[in-house]
């Protein structure tokens, strides 16, 4: 079954949200890649888990590659690995 998916499906793209800020009690938390694709610095200012703000440049590098997805269907790392978001 599994060579069989893998011949009909192409590998998945993957990625791994490592960021959080320092002295986080909940490190890189579920979901917490959120805010560096939706919203703005004002609409997150109240989030704990940012620890009172997001990285411009991780900000950029995320959405990004979102929006490399959604343009051209590739985010920009080979498919079947897994990129690291970690600035």
């Amino acid at each position: 079954m599994t060579r069989l998916a893998r011949s009909l499906y192409p590998a998945p793209w993957r990625y791994s949200f490592d960021w959080y800020p320092s002295g986080s009690p909940w490190r890189a938390c579920h979901c917490l890649e959120l805010p560096f694709v939706l919203g703005t610095d004002t609409a997150w200012a109240a989030a704990p888990m940012l620890g009172g703000g997001r990285p411009p440049a991780l900000v950029a590098e995320v959405r990004g590659h979102w929006i490399d997805f959604i343009r051209h269907g590739d985010p920009g790392w080979a498919a079947g690995t897994t990129h690291h978001f970690t600035r």
